[in-house]
């Protein structure tokens, strides 16, 4: 694979990223039954919320490793034995 083309996936990945954490801080501020609530409020008392943040730790886990595996493939060390 092209160096270039490994360089604009891992800037795609991490744009994907930076997307998600924008919408998960974001939306919350204009949900509806949140719309008159301070930060304090929506952030730290909304259970709803924390599952949510919970549930995304997964998926930032998936972009990190997507990184990774970018980087082998970059060295050309995708069939090495550090990685598999």
């Amino acid at each position: 694979m092209k160096r270039s083309s490994i360089i604009f996936l891992q800037i795609v990945i991490v744009m994907i990223g930076l997307a998600a954490l924008v919408f998960l801080l974001w939306e919350p501020q204009v949900e509806g039954r949140n719309k008159d609530a301070t930060q304090f409020q929506i952030y730290f008392q909304d259970p709803f919320l924390a599952l949510v943040y919970i549930g995304s730790i997964p998926f930032f886990a998936a972009l990190y490793q997507t990184i990774r595996a970018l980087n082998y493939v970059a060295r050309d060390q995708v069939f090495s034995p550090e990685v598999v």
